[in-house]
């Protein structure tokens, strides 16, 4: 099981100015970054939120798989 605990999240959101910095508004960022062959770059900047879908999305199917119910937090 992925942890998700409250320092995960704590640090999730630091990182993301609270969710703010997300695919939609780091577009012309990453856009940028790419036109400039700087790939790996907008790939670390892409992770931040990439990785906090998929923890989502893990605890979403691990709860649907054993019943449990899902926090809207999640």
């Amino acid at each position: 099981m992925i942890q998700m605990t409250i320092w995960h999240r704590l640090l999730w959101g630091l990182l993301t100015a609270n969710g703010r910095l997300n695919e939609q508004t780091l577009s012309p960022l990453l856009r940028f970054l790419i036109n400039h062959h700087r790939s790996q770059i907008a790939l670390g900047l892409a992770r931040l939120f990439l990785n906090w879908y998929q923890v989502q999305s893990t605890h979403i199917a691990y709860a649907q798989l054993t019943g449990e119910s899902v926090s809207s937090s999640d």
